[in-house]
């Protein structure tokens, strides 16, 4: 497996992760029951996964 290829696989898994996390963040009852601060923590999280996101987007169209 290529160097780029593994970016490939990582962005492809860290965008079901975030999706995951998006969901319960918008459409959970859950997430509405926690804490603002753990909320706002997961939020960032979710915000961090996306910046991450479009670096591997870039490291990919860079080659």
């Amino acid at each position: 497996m290529s160097h780029l290829d593994r970016v490939k696989t990582e962005k492809e898994e860290l965008e079901v992760k975030a999706g995951s996390l998006a969901v319960f963040i918008y459409k959970s009852e859950t997430f509405k029951a926690l804490s603002t601060e753990k909320q706002n923590t997961l939020k960032a999280q979710l915000s961090v996964m996306q910046s991450y996101i479009s670096i591997l987007e870039l490291r990919l169209t860079q080659g």
